[in-house]
């Protein structure tokens, strides 16, 4: 199975992101835009699993260091990958909040480490990927402005992906939900 760990984007939050793509759309057709429904904070991409290795994180999403509060933060803002050079990845960028996330991220990569999985290749950047690029020239400027917006949410979960790949894209159906506390 191929796996991922990440926090999931509320509905109303999708609907706003598509429709910053929708504007994108109209001058980018060869990006490889993600779907709304899609769109995450990737934590941890595992890749290729076996049932037992799966079973294993399932097991350690139960652990306490895990647990945590809503995290409230706010999204908005253009960012690419790589920072210089040809666009390949334009994503959104997360502002207030993305210490929380970092946090997060790194409890689970530390207690992941502990059980034997190696530590990402990358270091981790919090950000929301918009889209793709394979050849097309993207002006930096020109998607910058159209991504100048702040918009603030509420993450309450973290979820254990299973991403099935298809013709017509992929399909990530939830394995294993932790639901974050409210903030008192």
């Amino acid at each position: 199975m191929r796996i991922f760990a990440a926090i999931p984007l509320p509905s109303n939050i999708k609907t706003i992101i598509g429709q910053k793509q929708d504007e994108l759309k109209r001058i980018y057709r060869g990006l490889k835009y993600v779907k709304p429904e899609n769109m995450h904070l990737t934590i941890y991409f595992f890749g290729e699993l076996d049932g037992d290795r799966t079973g294993e994180i399932i097991q350690l999403m139960d652990d306490k260091s895990l647990k945590n509060d809503v995290i409230a933060c706010s999204i908005g803002g253009a960012g690419f990958f790589p920072s210089k050079g040809m666009v390949r990845v334009i994503y959104i960028d997360i502002g207030r909040g993305a210490e929380e996330i970092i946090d997060y991220q790194n409890r689970f990569v530390g207690l992941l480490e502990e059980h034997g999985f190696s530590k990402p290749e990358r270091a981790f950047k919090c950000h929301i990927t918009l889209a793709r690029n394979k050849s097309e020239r993207v002006d930096r400027e020109l998607v910058g402005r159209k991504l100048s917006f702040r918009t603030p949410l509420l993450l309450d979960r973290f979820v254990l992906y299973q991403s099935i790949l298809r013709k017509e894209g992929p399909v990530y159906k939830p394995i294993k939900t932790i639901m974050f506390e409210n903030q008192s």
